[in-house]
């Protein structure tokens, strides 16, 4: 994350999204109403989100001209997230908003902490009959694996050892039932430069009672190529086996073809998971490569802890990283966890160990 400049400019610029997210939340807060059976009379609000700490103390090792160099470092990490839902009728809403102040490594260099703010998403919905349409930023989840997903066109994963989340997409969606089971779908989710943007067509439904399916067209303009795809996921007795595949065609160039496939079982309290994912073409900068593998396992203790591991890997490159944390709900909604990471980048690897607070209202 990078650190804002010196100087009372940069810090303002950071900290006025979030405080007009609040004052917006505290506005409409008091107005808030929950319907318990039924429909509520009139607009009804739910509003709720996670305040978080983490502490983490780190050990690198990188490789020298000579001999390895070793470092120690710190990272602090608080978040507030924070999600208001509104509906009346037909139509919904959605703001959901995140502010951040990291320190130590977290924060880059220097001794100053680092804050952010921003908009996860932010978008209103209207349904009318089989039609609904929604705009704004919104997340956008066309295919069926949890990180890798080549159909996913417009909601890329963001993976840390111990979560993985995606952000909105300023996007219109509009979609139509074609029964219980089947839907149709375009999505248009333009750039500054309209031409650089991201447009789908789907159609998706239950496939002769086997499978969860879906086929994918659109064009993508920052890469300049058309794409077609599609995914299908089957649940067995036990687990569910699913697959997606995509292929890009790039203006002047030959197909490029990507893949996954993986499965999530649940044996009682343990749930497992893996996908393998393969792209002919990486895009630089990424944390993926041309052979790639993600596995998790979660494990419920108790009714009040849990104990869940996972790991990403570039299995071409030799890169990745992967934690294992351990949960405890000591009142409600207030959690306590100790973690610990390992990570592989380039030319250090990072050991971490870290203490957690949540608190979900």
């Amino acid at each position: 994350m990078r650190r804002p400049a010196k100087g009372a400019a940069p810090r303002r610029a950071a900290v006025l999204p979030a405080a007009a997210a609040a004052a917006f939340l505290i506005a409409v807060a008091p107005a808030a109403s929950f319907a318990e059976g039924g429909e509520a009379a009139g607009p009804a609000f739910t509003l709720g989100g996670t305040v978080s700490q983490r502490s983490s103390l780190s050990a690198s090792l990188s490789d020298g001209a000579d001999f390895p160099e070793a470092s120690l470092g710190y990272s602090g990490l608080t978040v507030l997230e924070t999600t208001l839902r509104a509906a009346s009728g037909p139509a919904r809403a959605e703001a959901s908003l995140e502010a951040t102040v990291a320190s130590g490594a977290a924060a880059g260099a220097g001794p100053e902490p680092a804050v952010s703010a921003s908009v996860r998403t932010l978008y209103a919905s209207l349904r009318g009959g089989v039609f609904k349409a929604s705009l704004g930023r919104q997340v956008l989840n066309f295919g069926k694996g949890a990180l890798y997903s080549p159909v996913d066109l417009f909601a890329a994963a963001e993976y840390s050892p111990l979560a993985i989340s995606r952000r909105g997409t300023d996007a219109l969606r509009l979609t139509a039932a074609l029964g219980p089971l089947a839907l149709a779908e375009a999505v248009a989710a333009p750039k500054a430069d309209p031409a650089q943007g991201v447009y789908a067509l789907r159609a998706a439904g239950y496939l002769a009672g086997l499978a969860d399916a879906s086929l994918v067209g659109a064009w993508n303009g920052a890469e300049k190529a058309w794409m077609a795809g599609g995914d299908a996921k089957v649940d067995l007795p036990f687990a569910s086996v699913y697959a997606e595949a995509l292929f890009a065609f790039p203006s002047g160039g030959g197909p490029e073809p990507r893949a996954a496939v993986g499965f999530d079982a649940s044996l009682g309290d343990l749930v497992l998971a893996a996908e393998y994912f393969y792209d002919s073409s990486p895009a630089a900068g990424t944390a993926t490569g041309a052979h790639n593998l993600y596995a998790s396992l979660a494990y419920g203790l108790s009714d009040y802890a849990k104990l869940a591991a996972s790991a990403s890997v570039d299995l071409e490159a030799g890169t990745g990283s992967g934690g294992l944390l351990a949960s405890l709900e000591v009142e409600q909604g207030a959690f306590l966890g100790l973690s610990a990471t390992l990570a592989r980048t380039g030319a250090s690897t990072t050991a971490a160990a870290g203490l957690s607070l949540e608190l979900r209202f």
